[in-house]
């Protein structure tokens, strides 16, 4: 290996860090300690499953006033909606 190549691993866990912190930092941007969408949105699907759901304490509860459309997955507005009626 290179010096460079050693440096670039040496790098590698702040770079990955990094990427974690402005993801789960993208919902905090919006007022909200709740995680990311995309934390919770596991098969990238770009919606909530009920399922998904489960990872927050709380949301299963309030999925089904938050599920507007009545889809059975929380799109990110819906999501948005059933977060600030969890904070009441």
């Amino acid at each position: 290996m290179t010096k460079n190549s050693l440096k670039l691993l040496a790098c590698l866990p702040l770079i990955v860090a990094g990427a974690a912190i402005a993801q789960t930092g993208q919902e905090a941007e919006h007022g909200t300690d709740a995680p990311a969408f995309e934390l919770l949105d596991t098969d990238r699907d770009g919606a909530i499953s009920k399922t998904e759901a489960q990872r927050l304490t709380g949301l299963e509860e309030v999925f089904a006033k938050a599920d507007g459309n009545q889809d059975g997955v929380l799109d990110r507005f819906e999501y948005r909606e059933a977060i600030a009626h969890l904070r009441g």
